[in-house]
């Protein structure tokens, strides 16, 4: 008998049952808060080129940004937004400089396992927190007219305890004179 037969006899239901599909789970971005909570780390000086130097920390207020990462662009949004506005919040603590002609900024990850990380996909979280700079007004862009870096760099791990969002990302800004090689900047 035909499945039309079947359904009008009332051997089968009127509407057969779809096969039910668990929704994927999805995960959301882990956002700390840190920007809010936690005080700025930062120091100013002089290189040895006598060029002024700040430096940075910013405790991470969501999930790193990951080069290989394959996050949804609506979980990114809320990451890169929570990065750059932690480096802006810190920038404004720290009272750096405005309206900088030319910086070099170097970039340290630090983390908080012990595991092998490449610091170079690491990439992602530092422009991020280089646009917050820029939010905040430390350079008119973020182009190379104005802008030499990010250098990534791995920096000694960090306690978990001491830094609960995941780590540390710390920032050296470096002040470039009009007559600086890009080349002088690694020699410092």
């Amino acid at each position: 008998m035909a499945a039309t037969q079947q359904t009008l006899l009332g051997l089968l239901p009127d509407n057969p049952a779809k096969p039910t599909r668990k929704p994927a789970k999805r995960r959301s971005p882990r956002v700390t808060g840190a920007a809010v909570t936690t005080r700025a780390e930062h120091t100013a000086g002089v290189d040895r080129f006598n060029r002024r130097v700040w430096t940075l920390h910013i405790p991470a207020p969501a999930d790193w940004l990951s080069s290989n990462g394959r996050t949804h662009a609506r979980n990114l949004g809320v990451v890169v937004k929570a990065w750059r506005d932690a480096a802006r919040v810190y920038a404004l603590q720290a009272k750096l400089p405005k309206g900088l002609t030319r910086v070099h900024v170097l970039a340290r990850c630090h983390f908080t396992m012990t595991r092998v990380r490449d610091a170079g996909n690491r990439y992602p979280t530092a422009k991020a927190c280089i646009d917050g700079l820029i939010d905040y007004g430390l350079t008119a862009d973020d182009n190379d007219d104005f802008l030499v870096g990010p250098d990534m760099r791995p920096g000694p791990n960090v306690d978990r305890k001491a830094y609960p969002g995941g780590g540390l990302l710390v920032l050296t800004i470096t002040e470039l004179r009009d007559g600086d090689d890009d080349t002088e900047v690694f020699a410092a």
